[in-house]
């Protein structure tokens, strides 16, 4: 029994010392991981701020898009040949 002991105790230890030794690997890993992480969430952070910098400014271009639409669409062919015959339109024109 003896015997036995010992050589669960030989293997116990082998496998600890691989354990920690894996352990701290693991640890490493976790350190650059971790920095890695800190580095996406402040990127993802400063898109997010992007992004709704862009929505806001879109918000406020669409309605002006839309109107321009459908003054454009109003247009008809006299309108058109009109604006054609002016040699130098007026600055609202």
């Amino acid at each position: 029994m003896l015997p036995e002991l010992a050589k669960a105790n030989e293997e116990l230890a082998a496998t600890l010392t691989i354990v920690n030794r894996d352990k701290l690997i693991a640890d490493e890993k976790d350190k650059v991981v971790s920095a890695e992480k800190e580095i996406v969430e402040k990127s993802a952070a400063e898109a997010k701020v992007i992004k709704d910098e862009a929505d806001s400014e879109l918000a406020q271009a669409l309605p002006i898009l839309e109107n321009a639409k459908r003054i454009v669409d109003s247009l008809d062919k006299n309108s058109i040949v009109e604006l054609k015959a002016l040699n130098n339109p007026p600055p609202a024109v």
